[in-house]
């Protein structure tokens, strides 16, 4: 017999002796022991793979379009579509994606072999199911699934909630004081979007803009956002606010109305029954069974749409009364963004808008790449999505990647700014202390995969620096490491103390690798690693 084991997760595995033929497929560092295995990982044709269906994929994702407009799920001439995380293919937050790459690589290894058995464990209900249809008639055993309780209807609409009584906070206080009255102040230049105060350093300077903002130039800022950029509770909004304002920064936030939260109830009942009258629907790519993946990321982005389109009034109101011509902002192929160059297009045909590159791309990276003929930088929006006249890029390659990608008047920047703060920093050789910097949602795959090799080099020091803005709660259990620190030091200060950075898709590796450091790109089994630098 042979026996085909996945699994997920970084706890061991524990299996019965057998004589059988067992192949192994990881997904995480998860460590199998009781027989001798077959391990048929391969993290280079996994991330191969992913490259090579992405445009397939885009457009199939590009596809479910038809389902929104089939059931009106349409604000003017715009389809919500557009605005959802679904649409935009968030690689980095949704299995989806990396199941149907490893189910393709398993199909590969296993294609000339009979399995006779299927044991999966630590993984999701939906992997469990998109696995049963590629292998239907072959009895599957599953030991331990894990769900995703940031899916549930429940604990959407609580949190949709609790943003609309934050924005009703806001709103009210803009009504008592009278903000979001005088549009005249705003000037008639270049105006650049961010967030306040996670964008922005100790110093007053905006991340990733840096010293591209010029004298004369000023910034639109959002502190509420969609209440997931950044979560600001109702406590803190107005000392937030007033440092905002205090260092001459233009509130988005000012323009929100009490009224807005009938706006958001509207689309949160809406979507909820949208959702609830397409539960019968199903999403199958290339044989693969992918509804219960696809439904969970609906229903997250139906979430986000329903904070966007009271967050768009606020943005309306500012465009239709401003005098500024050119707004430059990111992220554009994320919903915030595309909310953005929807909101000012409608607002104002006048105002340029300008895209600007954030982070590293990669020809892996699926955010960024449209289907064909997906795009279009006017109204309508039905079957288009909404993208800049414009767009700012750091390189040569990132502008190749963007146009194939179906942005348009892409056009390199002199400098990358958000390199800024790497200015003066001296890198050094030699010693014994490694860098980890795991990305925004990696963290504890990250370390479980290096573990071993920490428990092994205990004449180095590993200095762990969690992502700024990522869940930092998994870092307890690797504190007893006797030789790994955890650090809150800026990232300009530990890389001039480091010999080597270990990355998995970090932004953190592109820029060590541009000091000259010795970066370890770490492929975690069974996740797509959209570095650029193993391209």
């Amino acid at each position: 017999m042979v026996e085909l084991v996945i699994c997920e997760g970084d706890s061991g595995l524990q299996l019965e002796p057998s004589q059988d033929s067992t192949f192994l497929y990881r997904i995480g560092s998860c460590v199998v022991s009781g027989r001798e295995v077959i391990e048929i990982n391969d993290p280079a044709r996994l991330n191969a793979i992913a490259i090579e269906i992405r445009d397939e994929y885009s457009q199939w994702i590009y596809s479910i379009n038809k389902l929104f407009l089939r059931n009106k799920i349409v604000s003017g001439n715009l389809s919500l579509f557009f605005l959802t995380d679904l649409s935009c293919k968030r690689l980095e937050f949704f299995r989806t994606y990396d199941t149907i790459c490893n189910l393709i690589l398993i199909r590969e290894k296993m294609e000339s072999i009979v399995v006779d058995k299927i044991t999966v464990s630590g993984v999701a209900p939906g992997f469990l199911r998109a696995c049963r249809s590629i292998y239907p008639d072959v009895g599957t055993v599953c030991l331990e699934t894990k769900e995703n309780k940031k899916f549930s209807n429940l604990r959407r609409v609580v949190s949709d909630f609790r943003y609309l009584y934050i924005v009703a906070g806001v709103g009210l206080f803009n009504f008592l004081s009278g903000k979001g009255k005088d549009y005249d102040k705003y000037g008639n230049g270049r105006i650049y979007y961010s967030v306040f105060p996670q964008m922005f350093g100790n110093d007053g300077r905006e991340l990733k803009y840096a010293d591209l903002v010029r004298s004369g130039e000023n910034y639109l800022v959002s502190i509420v956002t969609d209440g997931m950029h950044q979560i600001v509770p109702m406590r803190h909004y107005f000392g937030i606010r007033s440092k905002a304002t205090g260092n001459g920064l233009n509130v988005i936030d000012d323009h929100f109305k009490i009224t807005d939260i009938a706006h958001g109830i509207y689309w949160i009942l809406r979507t909820l029954f949208f959702f609830f009258m397409t539960r019968k629907e199903t999403f199958d790519f290339r044989g693969i069974d992918i509804t219960t993946f696809i439904r969970g990321e609906l229903r997250f982005s139906l979430s986000r749409v329903s904070r966007l389109m009271v967050v768009v009034r606020a943005f309306s109101r500012y465009f239709e009364r401003s005098k500024i011509k050119e707004i430059v902002y990111y992220p554009v192929e994320y919903p915030f963004g595309r909310m953005i160059s929807y909101a000012v297009r409608i607002a104002s045909a006048n105002v340029t808008r300008i895209g600007y590159q954030m982070g590293p791309v990669s020809w892996g990276r699926i955010e960024e790449f449209l289907a064909k003929g997906e795009a279009s930088v006017n109204p309508p929006f039905i079957e288009k999505a909404p993208i800049p006249d414009r767009l700012l890029v750091e390189c040569d390659r990132s502008k190749k990647i963007f146009e194939y990608a179906g942005y348009r008047n892409v056009s390199v920047m002199g400098k990358i700014y958000r390199y800024w703060y790497l200015d003066g920093v001296q890198p050094t050789s030699g010693n014994n202390r490694y860098l980890i910097a795991p990305g925004l949602h990696d963290g504890e795959l990250l370390l479980s995969e290096l573990q071993r090799y920490i428990e092994n080099n205990l004449d180095k020091e590993f200095i762990v620096k969690p992502h700024p803005r990522g869940d930092s709660s998994y870092l307890e259990r690797f504190s007893k490491l006797s030789n790994v620190k955890i650090s809150t030091e800026p990232i300009s200060e530990l890389l001039g103390k480091v010999a080597v950075v270990f990355v998995t898709y970090s932004s953190v590796g592109v820029e060590a690798e541009y000091l000259g450091l010795d970066v370890r790109v770490v492929n975690v089994p069974g996740r797509i690693n959209t570095t650029p630098l193993l391209q």
